[in-house]
């Protein structure tokens, strides 16, 4: 899996000593298992590369935990 970020988005991604990074991270990896075991069709050699592309703006506004705010 792949995230991809604005130039100008990538401070915020990075976060304080790295959290922020990790937990996306984390979150892409764990996506990325539930897709493998929920499609179990797709072989591992079929040369597709999964994409996730991720706008942090939009993410906050719909996933992030209350109180937390892009600036």
């Amino acid at each position: 899996m792949r995230l991809e970020v604005a130039e100008e988005d990538r401070g915020r991604v990075i976060g304080r000593s790295g959290k922020t990074a990790m937990a996306i991270r984390t979150l892409v990896g764990a996506v990325a298992r539930a897709r493998a075991a929920l499609s179990p069709s797709r072989s591992r050699n079929s040369g597709e590369r999964p994409c996730c592309r991720m706008n942090w703006s939009s993410w906050v506004r719909s996933c992030a935990p209350s109180g937390f705010a892009a600036s």
